[in-house]
């Protein structure tokens, strides 16, 4: 009996939240709202790009694109089987830690939902608001079940936890015509089939760990199509997410009181290919590097003072290889005092063979400081100290990082520009991202997107290690 009732309990949980998901209309959403569910489409498709130059993604993406079918790749001219596409998608989107995040969700919301999505969207013919309305349900939808999960336990990444509910419930609300039943069985299955990926395979830079996001989506994208099938799922299956997942469990977080909040306008977008527990930490050494002409170059040792997670992080030197060096807090801290920025490019092979970076990075003392983890919640803390050749030394704190909350649009738009520019060309980046500020409009076609991304697909290809 009881557990019957605990049962039913977390069915009513699910249910609400169905309800409240099912209640938002594209019409009725504040536009602040809808322009930043464009910004972040924008800005995925742009990550993606990035990552699918990566002969190591591009390795992986050929071993889940089996036949043909009608949803798009980014970088890609054919069409794929739905789920192939979703995943080959999202198989890209990490490569470069450049991924959209929320850091009250702990994790990265719209990384999961729209490789999914864009590929039923596609396959169903979808219009532009209805994909943009999908997006933001199943946004809100990840970030409301992992508040509630107040994030996942030690040793488990988010990948593939309540991002997949995002996911299916985003495919759910697009083929279920929102219908709450449907997003609650999306909840519920998604829940039952989460995954528990290993955090250090993703920390410790093993190429393992594109493939991740890659299921992690195509679970989200199958359970949502199963949903709106009429398959329903077992009323018990946010209690075995909570228990084997959850770091807590708090379920009256997953239905918000009135008036409903909209969790996608405090998500961040990076500007940094690093963790995000790290981007307090780039922040500080960029304000330093933009305040004296004097630290490039000109660093011989620094201390960082930052949180208890990002102390956590690996910190060996030299990194293992590049994908665990967007994690290195030495390495990122040298890389920018050696070269004077952080991009995409930074933690390549030649970077890595910097005999002068190595020096630098040795020379970093990271020390946890207590008094800003209770502000890590909030930000991402940290104080850069970096001591230079001609005996001075600079200091920077920063308590934000840049990219969290309200971002400056032109930032965005100059790096989701500079992101496909560099894969498809200059004239095929302003093409898609033109098509995806029209999406929003009453008879915009998600197709004029899809087309513009094959018709891009034939432009320049570097590959970057």
């Amino acid at each position: 009996m009881e557990d019957h009732h605990r049962a039913t309990g977390q069915r009513s949980r699910a249910a609400a939240l169905a309800a409240r998901l099912a209640a938002l209309r594209w019409s009725a959403v504040p536009g602040p709202v809808r322009d930043r569910v464009t910004t972040l489409v924008a800005d995925t498709l742009a990550v993606a790009a990035l990552g699918s130059r990566r002969p190591d993604v591009r390795t992986v993406q050929a071993s889940l694109l089996d036949g043909r079918g009608p949803a798009t790749v980014v970088g890609r001219s054919d069409g794929y089987p739905v789920s192939a596409a979703a995943a080959a998608n999202a198989a890209a989107i990490t490569a470069h830690q450049l991924q959209d995040g929320h850091r009250g969700a702990r994790g990265h919301p719209g990384a999961h939902v729209i490789p999914a999505t864009l590929a039923v969207a596609e396959a169903s013919g979808a219009t532009g608001p209805a994909f943009l309305a999908a997006i933001l349900v199943g946004y809100e939808a990840a970030v409301r079940v992992s508040l509630a999960m107040g994030g996942t336990r030690a040793g488990v990444h988010d990948i593939g936890s309540w991002g997949s509910v995002g996911a299916a419930v985003a495919v759910a609300h697009l083929l279920g015509d929102g219908d709450p039943t449907v997003i609650e069985h999306a909840i519920l299955g998604a829940a039952a089939a989460t995954l528990t990926t290993h955090a250090p395979t993703v920390f410790d830079g093993y190429g393992m760990q594109h493939l991740f996001l890659a299921e992690a989506a195509r679970i989200g994208l199958d359970i949502g199509r199963a949903a709106a099938a009429g398959i329903s799922a077992h009323p018990d299956a946010l209690a075995h997410l909570a228990r084997h997942i959850a770091a807590e469990w708090d379920p009256k977080l997953l239905a918000a009181e009135e008036p409903w909040r909209y969790e996608i306008v405090d998500g961040y977008i990076k500007r940094h290919p690093t963790c995000a527990y790290l981007h307090g930490v780039n922040d500080a050494v960029e304000s330093l590097i933009a305040a004296d002409d004097g630290v490039v170059g000109q660093a011989v040792s620094a201390t960082v003072r930052t949180f208890r997670q990002a102390v956590a992080l690996p910190s060996a030197v030299p990194p293992r290889n590049a994908l665990t060096a967007r994690f290195n807090i030495p390495w990122a801290v040298a890389t920018a005092l050696t070269t004077g920025t952080i991009d995409e490019a930074s933690f390549g092979d030649q970077a890595m063979a910097d005999p002068e970076l190595l020096r630098l990075a040795q020379a970093v003392v990271v020390e946890h400081d207590a008094a800003l983890d209770p502000l890590a919640r909030d930000g991402r803390p940290a104080e850069v100290i970096v001591r230079l050749r001609d005996g001075r030394t600079v200091s920077a704190r920063v308590y934000r990082p840049g990219g969290d909350g309200d971002v400056d649009p032109d930032v965005l738009r100059t790096k989701a520009e500079r992101l496909l520019r560099g894969r498809v060309g200059p004239d095929a980046a302003v093409a898609v991202l033109a098509t995806v500020q029209h999406l929003a409009d009453a008879e915009a076609d998600l197709s004029s997107l899809t087309t513009a991304l094959r018709a891009a697909a034939g432009g320049a290809c570097t590959d970057l290690p």
